[in-house]
């Protein structure tokens, strides 16, 4: 078993308990119960065991609770048992140098972001979320996603996609240039540098991320 399937079959149970808000913990273990198998189900079984003697041994019949009575307990004691050694740390380092590649769409870039996040558990402040996220993606969208209110993560990422759309949509469809956008028979003479996606001569072409972006 390694991290993904442990991760991947947690994910599937609580996307399934969401669907029943009304379900109460211990029936949600007893269904947990019936999924395990093999490993995990040698596991649990050994926690049952555990929390039983912990109820009964000892000199009077005090009752203990036991440890895990919840699916919040249980994920976190699945994750502690089944993790690979230096699975989180791996995790962590992927999400502390994320960033968007530049063949990468932004919503590959959301997904990889949003599932990190789930991995790790991360509770962070929104406006920390937000700004780790703006961050991240290249920065000709940056500029633009900028003006707009990404006061959550929710609108960041629906603004964001907007953004990219219209890049690609501009870099499909370029307006005509104008006569004095043109850059001048003088400057192409002398090998001046001129972008033809912002029509400006800050930098070429051949230099523009834009134009790199729409071509990957």
């Amino acid at each position: 078993m390694n991290g993904d399937m442990v991760y991947s079959w947690i994910r599937n149970l609580s996307t399934y308990f969401k669907t029943s808000p009304t379900l109460q913990e211990a029936a949600k273990l007893q269904i947990v119960t019936l999924q395990l198998e093999g490993v995990a189900q040698a596991w649990w079984d050994t926690q049952v065991e555990q929390n039983v003697l912990t109820m009964n041994i000892g000199p009077s019949t005090t009752y203990h609770t036991p440890t895990i009575v919840s699916w919040d307990a249980f994920c976190d004691a699945l994750r502690n048992r089944f993790y690979p050694p230096g699975y989180c740390q791996g995790l962590l380092a992927c999400w502390m140098q994320l960033h968007q590649l530049s063949s990468q769409s932004v919503q590959a870039y959301i997904d990889i972001f949003c599932k990190l996040r789930v991995q790790l558990h991360d509770h962070e402040p929104k406006e920390v979320l937000v700004v780790k996220f703006s961050f991240g993606f290249l920065s000709f969208l940056g500029k633009e996603v900028d003006l707009f209110d990404n006061t959550s993560l929710d609108k960041a990422f629906l603004w964001t996609l907007v953004v990219e759309r219209k890049v690609v949509s501009k870099l499909r469809n370029p307006p005509s240039p104008c006569p004095a956008a043109t850059p001048s028979a003088a400057n192409a003479t002398h090998g001046s540098p001129w972008c033809t996606f912002h029509r400006s001569s800050t930098h070429s072409a051949a230099d523009c991320r834009a134009l790199k972006y729409s071509h990957t």
